[in-house]
């Protein structure tokens, strides 16, 4: 993106946007997941292997938007009883002593974890 000297960025538009999650994991392996998003309008894709698919989820998110953010919080919710439920995930991410919480809700609790991380990832940079 680039901008005149005197322009300021929209932070009203997300500047990540979730598109796609492809991932897998066996006891004892490391996780694979693959991730497609869109970056202030262009499409990535990244991966990433780790211990388990969230690590390697928000890795894969980190290789393309680093950053010194610390977890300080997670917490998953069923949005309702039944195995057809909502996943409610609520992050709290923190650097250099400002904090930031964001929520992200699927079906799926993986893919609601790596909503409620862009979407804190979003929320910092306002």
């Amino acid at each position: 993106m680039v901008m005149a000297a005197n322009e300021k960025p929209d932070n009203s538009v997300p500047a990540i946007v979730f598109r796609r999650i492809r991932y897998t994991g066996e006891t004892g392996e490391k996780a694979f997941v693959r991730i497609n998003l869109s970056l202030f309008g262009k499409e990535e894709s990244t991966q990433a292997r780790a211990d388990g698919v969230l690590e390697a989820a928000f890795d894969a998110i980190n290789c393309v938007v680093p950053n010194d953010l610390v977890f300080e919080n997670y917490t998953v919710h069923s949005g309702a009883p039944g195995s057809n439920a909502l996943a409610k995930v609520s992050i709290t991410v923190s650097e250099h002593g400002r904090e930031v919480t964001a929520k992200g809700e699927h079906q799926d609790t993986v893919v609601a974890s790596v909503i409620a991380y862009i979407n804190a990832l979003n929320r910092y940079r306002k």
